[in-house]
């Protein structure tokens, strides 16, 4: 499944912690944890049996809908995508209605500004659906081109589109304090081991099948990383 490395900041960046909350962290402060997935193709993270049936159920069902109601099933498939796209948003707190998503729609559609920062970034997400949607059809290798053409459709709507397109330089987390209180409830991976598991990625998404086997790891933390 992965494993944890322990980091640490500076110390002149170690945020002031009160004797209590510094006893309530799980690591000495100015640390943090951070998480590294294993390889997708690793033999230990096979995907289970019931998982692959459900996912060709699944086609199978799309499939026979676009048989039997042509048409239909395409206007079917674009309420779809775009709830899809909204309910993805609210992982990033963006959660407006279908309703607010398409007015901002027919709005910008029509050259005007829908005034709706949430509906507009839950747009950028439908764009990069579609983009999305559009490589996977072309029937060829996805590229890492391809993957930050994808990343930067998305941040085109938001307020800071010049981080569309780019690997990440810097830590990410998810909550919290960086080494203080309260502790990020998730720290992403090191930015310089980024672009091997871009790699990873890439080669997993290329493949027909999964090749791995066997029972997933546990999760482990492993000693302090400088």
């Amino acid at each position: 499944m992965g494993r944890y490395t322990i980091h640490q900041i500076p110390t002149e960046e170690i945020p002031p912690l009160s004797k209590n909350a510094a006893r309530k962290l799980e690591h000495p402060p100015g640390s943090f944890a951070a998480y590294h997935p294993d390889p997708l193709l690793t033999p230990g993270l096979a995907t289970l049996p019931h998982w692959d049936s459900a996912a060709r159920a699944a086609e199978a069902a799309i499939n026979e809908l676009e048989q039997q109601h042509g048409d239909s099933a395409s206007r079917v498939g674009w309420v779809l995508q775009r709830s899809e796209s909204v309910g993805s948003s609210t992982i990033e707190d963006v959660n407006p209605s279908l309703r607010r998503v398409a007015r901002a729609e027919a709005v910008i559609r029509n050259g005007g500004d829908p005034h709706d920062d949430p509906a507009n970034e839950a747009l950028g997400n439908i764009a990069a659906t579609r983009l999305a949607t559009e490589i996977g059809d072309a029937k060829r290798p996805i590229t890492l081109d391809d993957l930050l053409s994808i990343h930067s459709t998305l941040m085109d709507h938001t307020s800071k589109p010049e981080l569309g397109g780019h690997l990440r330089p810097n830590w990410i987390r998810i909550g919290g304090v960086l080494g203080g209180y309260p502790p990020p409830k998730y720290v992403a991976p090191p930015a310089e081991k980024v672009p091997e598991l871009m790699d990873d990625l890439l080669e997993y998404i290329n493949t027909t099948d999964h090749r791995g086997s066997g029972c997933p790891r546990p999760v482990r933390v492993d000693s302090p990383v400088p």
